[in-house]
């Protein structure tokens, strides 16, 4: 049986529109993740702050050890706001994809694990609280793997061929961040 502290690495790769999202866990068999997609970009009304457009994301399980997951990259909503202008101009968009994956126990009262992953991770995910992974806000607790891989927006250069308008290409900011 799986025990503390409890962890999840991640190694992903873009093939094209898709990126694969592989990695290890010691977390039980059938343990649920979701996997978020971002891309951070500036606007000039953001006063220096980034915003994480989301790309996309799927569920997967932890299945001997093991997570792989293949998730098709959407950058419409970043387009859709550099279009409508409703941040101000774009200053920047970042060449890496924030990777996220993220084991949640409940939602709210409403369990999201098998009740044998609760089992070994605590019924509120209590158990989780040694990792070096694990976050909490209010009385929910969780577990969230972070990566970040290189890949230039497509969307952008679509963007910048359309309009004329030379965009900022560069890396993230030196932390990344997930937005659940």
């Amino acid at each position: 049986m799986p025990s503390a502290p409890f962890t999840i690495s991640l190694k992903s790769k873009v093939d094209g529109t898709r990126l694969t999202v592989g990695g290890t866990s010691n977390l039980p068999d059938g343990a649920k993740l979701t996997i978020l997609l971002g891309r951070e970009a500036s606007f000039a009304d953001d006063e220096g702050e980034s915003r994480l457009f989301h790309l996309g994301g799927a569920g997967t399980e932890v299945r001997g050890g093991t997570v792989n997951e293949s998730v098709e990259m959407d950058e419409s909503k970043l387009a859709d706001a550099v279009a409508t202008g409703d941040f101000g101009t774009l200053q920047s968009v970042s060449d890496t994809i924030t990777v996220c994956a993220q084991l949640r126990v409940a939602d709210g009262d409403k369990p999201v694990q098998p009740e044998a992953v609760r089992a070994v991770v605590g019924k509120m995910g209590e158990l989780l609280n040694s990792s070096p992974q694990m976050k909490k806000f209010g009385d929910e607790t969780w577990l969230e793997a972070i990566e970040g891989v290189q890949a230039p927006s497509a969307a952008l250069d679509e963007l910048e061929a359309a309009t004329g308008q030379r965009v900022e290409h560069g890396p993230s900011a030196d932390e990344l961040w997930c937005s659940s």
